[in-house]
C-alpha cells in the first residue's frame, strides 16, 4: 500500500471514533511529566483535532504554560486492544479564539453536530475549543504493520467551502434517502434499515463523510479523495 493509502486508513480510524487519550505536559517540583486523561474530539476537514475543554481543567492549564500534546486514539471495545488498528499525534495545541478565528463558528457548528450535549456547556461554564496541529502521526494498523506520517502529510487542504459542504449534506438527506438505504445495506453497517429516517448524512471532507445511522456515526471513506466540489457527485456514485 502506497504512503497515500496508509494516510486514509489512519484518518479512516481517527474518524470512526469520537473520544481519546489526551496527554499534556505537567510540571511537578520543576519537572515535566506527562498527564492523560480521555478527551472527546471532532476531526476538522483539514484533519486536525479540536477539542473543547473547560478553562479550569488541568490541560488547559498546561497548554498555556506548554503547548505540546499528545492525542492516541484507539478501540476501547476491541477484545485485543493490542491488536487493534490506533493512531497517535503528536503536535501542538492552541486556544481557538473567537475574536481572531474567522472559521469559529463553524468549528462550533462542527463539534456540535457530534456533540449537541456540549451547548450547555457555553451556558454556564467557561469552555474553550483548542485545535491541535500534528507535527508527527504514529499508526499502528496491527502487529507488525507500524507507518510515521509528517504533519504536513497527514494535514489537508478542504476540497470545498463551509457552504458547498451544507448544500452537499442537505441534497443527500432530501433528495437520496434510497440511496443512502442501499449503501448501507452494500458496505453491512447495520442490517434491517427499514425506514429512511433511520440514516442520514452529518458532514463531508474531501476523503469520507460521517453517516448517521439510528444514533450510531459511522465514517465512509470514498473510493478517491476529491478535490472539489463538482467531484463529489462521482465520489458518491463510485461507492455502490
Amino acid at each position: 500500500m502506497k504512503e497515500e493509502g496508509k494516510v486514509l486508513l489512519a484518518k479512516k480510524v481517527l474518524r470512526n471514533r469520537d473520544v481519546g487519550v489526551l496527554s499534556t505536559l505537567h510540571g511537578v517540583e520543576g519537572e515535566l511529566f506527562p498527564y492523560g486523561s480521555i478527551c472527546p474530539f471532532i476531526s476538522t476537514s483539514e484533519s486536525k483535532l479540536v477539542i473543547l475543554i473547560s478553562s479550569i481543567a488541568l490541560h488547559t492549564k498546561n497548554i498555556l504554560e506548554n503547548e505540546r500534546v499528545g492525542f492516541t486514539v484507539f478501540d476501547m471495545e476491541a477484545k485485543n486492544k493490542q491488536a487493534a488498528s490506533r493512531v497517535s499525534l503528536m503536535g501542538k495545541a492552541w486556544k481557538v479564539d473567537p475574536k481572531k478565528r474567522s472559521d469559529y463558528k463553524e468549528i462550533k457548528e462542527r463539534y456540535l453536530t457530534f456533540f449537541p450535549e456540549a451547548k450547555r456547556y457555553f451556558e454556564a461554564h467557561d469552555f474553550n475549543f483548542y485545535e491541535i496541529t500534528p507535527d508527527k502521526v504514529h499508526f499502528i494498523e496491527t502487529f507488525g504493520k507500524i507507518f510515521t506520517f509528517t504533519g504536513s502529510g497527514f494535514i489537508n487542504e478542504a476540497a470545498f467551502s463551509e457552504m458547498e459542504e451544507k448544500e452537499a449534506v442537505s441534497h443527500m438527506n432530501q433528495d437520496h434517502k434510497s440511496f443512502l438505504v442501499k449503501l448501507v445495506s452494500i458496505l453491512e453497517l447495520r442490517n434491517g434499515i427499514k425506514h429512511e429516517d433511520e440514516v442520514r448524512v452529518l458532514r463531508i471532507n474531501r476523503e469520507g463523510f460521517f453517516l448517521w445511522l439510528r444514533g450510531q456515526i459511522n465514517y465512509v471513506s470514498f473510493k478517491n479523495s476529491v478535490n472539489s466540489f463538482g467531484e463529489l457527485r462521482t465520489a458518491f456514485k463510485d461507492l455502490i
